[in-house]
């Protein structure tokens, strides 16, 4: 006879994960980020095991770093076009090369951002804590 495994099993929709699930659809709906920290905000101050409080302080953090994150690279591309359009002698290569901080700036950020999210929402299912949720890190 096998034994069965304790606890719930399956997919569980807690706190930590919509807010995970809300972020990663953010890349689809453009807006399900601020719906999702909204709730994270709201949810942490409910009383709710202390695991949950600890994936809250990082989903938060990872929508402050994706935000800030983007307008850093959104900074950095205008100023290249800006640059660009009005002709300003710079030395050769720097609108090229900020473009390609932009790009790759905004590629890796999206990854870790991803990163994140993903790590949020698979220990969310385990009911784990986050190791460091105020990290800027993975």
């Amino acid at each position: 006879m096998s034994e069965q495994p304790e606890g719930p099993t399956g997919f569980q929709f807690n706190g930590p994960t919509v807010v995970g699930l809300l972020y990663l659809a953010t890349y689809f709906t453009v807006c399900s980020a601020l719906l999702g920290v909204i709730l994270a905000y709201v949810w942490r101050r409910q009383p709710v095991p202390e695991w949950q409080q600890s994936q809250f302080a990082y989903l938060i953090r990872t929508f402050w770093l994706g935000l800030g994150g983007y307008a850093l690279m959104g900074a950095v591309g205008l100023a290249a076009a800006a640059i660009a359009e009005k002709g300003w002698v710079v030395p050769h290569g720097t609108v090229a090369a900020l473009f390609v901080l932009c790009l790759g700036g905004g590629l890796l950020l999206t990854v870790l951002l991803l990163v994140r999210c993903a790590r949020a929402i698979v220990s969310a299912q385990q009911g784990a804590p986050m190791a460091r949720p105020q990290s800027w890190t993975v």
